[in-house]
């Protein structure tokens, strides 16, 4: 595939909203729409590209260098479509969703539809600090076993971090809470619905505090695999 020129598809892919790179099945990139110029702009800093007409014929190992081998796996592997996530210049990370690109009934090279993420990351991380800085927060999986508490509960229940990984959930309650209350918290969070009430929960030295506490599933299709106490 060493020209990619069909008008009425060249058309529609520059009308689509997302960055889109067609490659040949050596990753070597032949067309590459409008909409990526935005995008190839932003990452001229550290590849020295000025418009997307520089790219064209180069591999698309010139976006990972250092870990060429491992990200061209990425490219392979895996039905279509696949989804993953790639870094960039170790600085960019771009959500990429790949399809094969067929001719008649043969794979002729690969479409890649890709966004630069790290903006949304970056504010997903602020708000993950401001989260851990003024809420508490506990992880627990599927088993019921903590995976996680985040300082500003240490504070609060004076347990340390490896006190309680690892524990139970219950561990943290004080006795009395009936097979019934955890039944219902459970066939609600086991719906994929979050669970809200007031909990009494002991504290290391002894001491008991009462919490309004959230229990957020998360889901995996219909079943939990994690679960978030806020």
């Amino acid at each position: 595939m060493k020209h990619f020129k069909h008008e009425e598809t060249v058309s529609l892919l520059n009308s689509i909203g997302e960055n889109i790179f067609i490659t040949n099945t050596d990753f070597d990139i032949v067309w590459i729409n409008d909409y990526a110029n935005e995008l190839i702009e932003k990452l001229s800093e550290y590849i020295p590209v000025e418009s997307k007409e520089d790219l064209i014929g180069k591999n698309m190992s010139v976006f990972y260098k250092n870990n060429g081998e491992s990200q061209r796996r990425i490219l392979t592997e895996g039905s279509f479509p696949y989804e993953s996530k790639i870094i960039l210049f170790d600085r960019y990370t771009a959500s990429i969703v790949i399809n094969p690109f067929i001719i008649r009934d043969q794979i002729e090279g690969y479409v890649l539809t890709w966004k630069d993420v790290t903006v949304y990351e970056k504010g997903l991380t602020v708000i993950n600090d401001a989260l851990d800085k003024s809420t508490i927060l506990t992880y627990v999986n599927d088993k019921g076993e903590i995976t996680y508490v985040n300082d500003k509960f240490c504070e609060l229940s004076k347990y340390k971090k490896e006190d309680l990984i690892g524990k139970n959930f219950k561990y943290l309650h004080v006795e009395g809470y009936s097979d019934s209350f955890y039944q219902e918290i459970n066939e609600t969070i086991e719906k994929g619905e979050s669970w809200r009430g007031e909990l009494c929960q002991k504290a290391k030295v002894g001491s008991v505090y009462w919490v309004d506490k959230t229990i957020v599933p998360f889901m995996s299709g219909r079943k939990p695999y994690q679960f978030v106490a806020i």
